[in-house]
């Protein structure tokens, strides 16, 4: 009889500590996370971003549920304000629309480049080529800029071509370790 309690008492504790830890990383795959990633500006400064992401939405029995919504913070440089892009659920895709690729910020004026998730998402923003969405932020908000073209003028020459990257070390379009691209990274 001894045996078997410690047996049972030595079992909820697993199972206390695998809940919990299930709880913290989302349980069964339902939850979300938190971290920060750091990004590297086209001006050479660095800033660090805050990136959430949920999962759920539609996904087939056995698959692992995919992003249902996701949440970049990170201050402007120069003028201290917070802002906040969302990608958030769409019922008519089942999950997030975009997935953020960058953030430019050029004369205080923060650009976030995604690109559409998946094939549903790339049809209902207009089958975009390239495919890539971006949002530029006015007037306390998020404004999808249809025309690259527009894009590509606002921020001149700190964005390269398609499939390019630029660094101080080599030089325009070279692919140096230090790349210039404004891509995100994981904060050390």
């Amino acid at each position: 009889m001894r045996g078997k309690t410690l047996l049972t008492r030595v079992m909820t504790a697993i199972l206390t500590v695998g809940i919990s830890m299930s709880v913290n990383a989302g349980l069964f795959g339902l939850g979300g996370m938190n971290w920060k990633e750091e990004v590297l500006l086209h001006d050479g400064s660095r800033i660090v971003v805050k990136r959430s992401q949920s999962y759920g939405g539609r996904h087939e029995i056995g698959q692992t549920p995919p992003i249902k919504e996701q949440e970049i913070t990170f201050t402007v440089p120069g003028s201290g304000e917070h802002v906040t892009w969302k990608s958030e659920y769409g019922e008519d895709i089942g999950r997030a629309n975009f997935i953020a690729l960058a953030l430019h910020i050029r004369h205080g004026i923060p650009y976030i480049v995604a690109e559409p998730h998946l094939c549903l998402a790339y049809n209902k923003w207009g089958r975009p080529n390239p495919p890539y969405v971006v949002f530029k932020y006015e007037g306390k908000e998020w404004k999808h800029i249809a025309d690259l073209r527009d894009w590509s003028v606002a921020v001149g020459d700190a964005m390269p071509a398609v499939g390019e990257s630029q660094s101080p070390q080599d030089g325009a379009g070279g692919r140096g370790e230090a790349a210039n691209d404004g891509m995100m990274r994981r904060a050390a």
